[in-house]
């Protein structure tokens, strides 16, 4: 389907039929084929409720456009709103939260796993990611999903969704190494050091933890 067909489907899921999911798929194709369509970019702030994620896809409609009104007044509106950095709040605790998976939980993973793959090879990206975080939503800390989820939707631009899926995974007490080696490596990205030691030294308390894991953050330590 054409770039410019996909974009006013897509302004109608989210005008007219308010289904926001719909809307943002459709727009992430049209840009996915033709990513300088300005407003596509402006229309997909009406699709989640994040700030700092508004102004992003602000941003690139401006770096499109600069003289955009509309841009221009929310991308103002968005930066009144944020808060001041003392006033950020923190990272929740984490705190270990027993689960059970169930037969049909394990089946329905599986399903949804195999889709995923059916859906990357296909090319289809953003289908897979959806699949993956359909998984997550059964096993917040699974590790294959959680991992490819992470890559592509680092690959596709989207590093506060990619951060938000490993945080809940954190926040939920999972006990998957990679997980936390991740976020530490998404933390010294942003410079937050300190955060990065912290989980460095909680990882190493984790149970099952072996000698591989001891020498990877030896590692980090030894190349800060």
């Amino acid at each position: 389907m054409e770039p410019q067909a996909l974009f006013r489907q897509g302004v109608l899921a989210i005008r007219d039929e308010k289904n926001l999911e719909l809307g943002r798929q459709l727009l992430t194709e049209s840009l996915q084929i033709d990513p300088n369509n300005a407003m596509a970019w402006l229309w997909l702030t009406h699709t989640v409720s994040d700030a700092q994620k508004r102004l992003e896809y602000v941003e690139q409609a401006l770096a499109l456009n600069p003289d955009n009104q509309h841009a221009l007044t929310l991308k103002k509106q968005l930066l009144s709103r944020q808060p001041k950095p003392a006033d950020e709040p923190a990272r929740p605790a984490i705190r270990p939260l027993p689960k059970t998976l169930t037969a049909a939980d394990k089946e329905r993973i599986e399903v949804l796993l195999d889709r995923a793959e059916i859906y990357l090879e296909a090319g289809e990206m953003e289908s897979a990611v959806a699949q993956w975080a359909e998984v997550l939503k059964i096993q917040v800390d699974h590790e294959i999903a959680l991992s490819k989820a992470v890559k592509h939707l680092w690959r596709m631009n989207y590093a506060d969704d990619a951060k938000d899926l490993i945080w809940r995974a954190l926040k939920s007490g999972t006990t998957v190494p990679m997980i936390y080696l991740t976020a530490i490596d998404m933390a010294e990205r942003e410079h937050d050091y300190s955060q990065a030691d912290a989980l460095r030294a909680y990882i190493l308390k984790l149970p099952g933890a072996e000698d591989t894991l001891f020498v990877t953050i030896a590692d980090q330590y030894v190349a800060k």
